[in-house]
């Protein structure tokens, strides 16, 4: 028997292997990604914008590109 199971249990460093992950970690998680599609989404949207609609939101059309062109997970 490996070392990592002398026991025959599913541990590592007392760590088990088939708890689940908490329900705060997941809900971190799902926070996290839909922070991403939502920051790509209205990126790409911004991108899309003809002068006229940046004008009435007070963004120059290069301040839109450079918005539009950072990473989703970039804040």
């Amino acid at each position: 028997m490996s070392p990592l199971t002398q026991s025959g249990s599913s541990t590592i460093a007392g760590a088990d292997l088939r708890r689940k992950p908490s329900t705060s970690k997941m809900q971190r998680i799902k926070t996290v990604v839909g922070l991403w599609f939502f920051r790509r989404r209205t990126r790409q949207q911004l991108s899309e914008l003809d002068t006229h609609l940046l004008e009435d939101i007070g963004v120059t059309h290069a301040q839109a590109q450079k918005e539009a062109s950072r990473p989703f997970w970039q804040g």
